[in-house]
């Protein structure tokens, strides 16, 4: 086998029955993918906002077994389809055949699943995902690159949405474009639990001792009780509590910047811990 460590474009996975999610997420594993596996549409805009990393979306188009006309699996496509128009998304389904020439255009390709899907039924796809995957890592790389220079070349605080958002997860569509309403997105479902976003801008300290970043940091905040509770976006195991909602975001960026120069260890997977150093990567540097 091939050694992809070097070069391991991130999957989305998103199957809802649990024995296909983890066949299928260890074939990806040994053919040259990180896997990030989900079961719900939810779930996976969740992930996809929250992972910058994602190079490639593998979907189920039917997502409830209760319901054999379900098709949610293209409403999520179609709702990443507008935030990353070039980002791949294949669908891996039993219904591949039954959509219509409207539901398959969020999709870059597709293979139809059987009641046994092997390995050998993935050869001769899966070499051609994992190409498409890096060559879009490598295009998003670039674009980041030149984001970055235009923001070094800027010397005012005023920061351009349109160059941050190269940067910001799961890059948001344009304002004539609407998701499908079925799947709320992520940012909704985290509001209606009482989270509230706040952008700390490139370039601005949150206090005396808090290192400035390269670039803008979001962060959901919500009050709980007497303390407010700071979590970095996409990163539901990075949080700080504090007393007043600033004090906790201060603590975070700090937490950020620990992580970010070694001081302080990562209890969390080996896939976790290398997409959030890499996120700290482009954060602080």
């Amino acid at each position: 086998m091939n050694d992809f460590s070097d070069n391991c474009p991130v999957a989305l996975i998103l199957e809802d029955q649990p024995d296909l999610l983890k066949s299928r997420r260890n074939l990806f594993n040994v053919s040259g993918f990180q896997s990030i596996c989900v079961r719900t549409a939810a779930e996976a805009l969740r992930e996809f906002i929250g992972t910058p990393a994602v190079d490639i979306i593998v979907a189920d188009i039917n997502l409830d077994t209760l319901n054999e006309d379900d098709v949610s699996g293209v409403s999520v496509a179609t709702t990443i389809r507008a935030m990353r128009p070039d980002v791949p998304i294949v669908a891996v389904s039993a219904k591949v055949d039954s959509l219509s020439n409207t539901q398959r255009q969020p999709f870059t390709d597709s293979l139809v699943k059987g009641q046994r899907l092997t390995s050998r039924d993935y050869d001769g796809k899966l070499e051609q995902w994992r190409n498409e995957a890096v060559a879009y890592r490598e295009r998003r790389s670039a674009s980041s690159k030149r984001a970055i220079q235009a923001l070094e070349a800027d010397g005012s605080r005023v920061i351009d949405y349109a160059v941050l958002r190269e940067f910001l997860p799961g890059r948001q569509a344009d304002t004539e474009q609407t998701s499908s309403a079925s799947v709320p997105s992520a940012d909704e479902v985290l509001r209606a639990a009482g989270w509230w976003l706040q952008l700390i801008q490139a370039g601005e300290a949150a206090g005396d001792n808090t290192p400035s970043t390269r670039l803008a940091v979001p962060v959901w905040v919500r009050k709980e009780e007497t303390d407010h509770i700071a979590v970095l976006h996409g990163f539901s195991f990075l949080s700080s509590r504090a007393t007043e909602a600033a004090e906790a975001v201060e603590q975070l960026l700090q937490l950020m910047a620990a992580f970010h120069s070694g001081r302080q260890p990562l209890n969390v997977s080996n896939s976790e811990r290398e997409r959030l150093l890499s996120h700290l990567k482009a954060v602080f540097e």
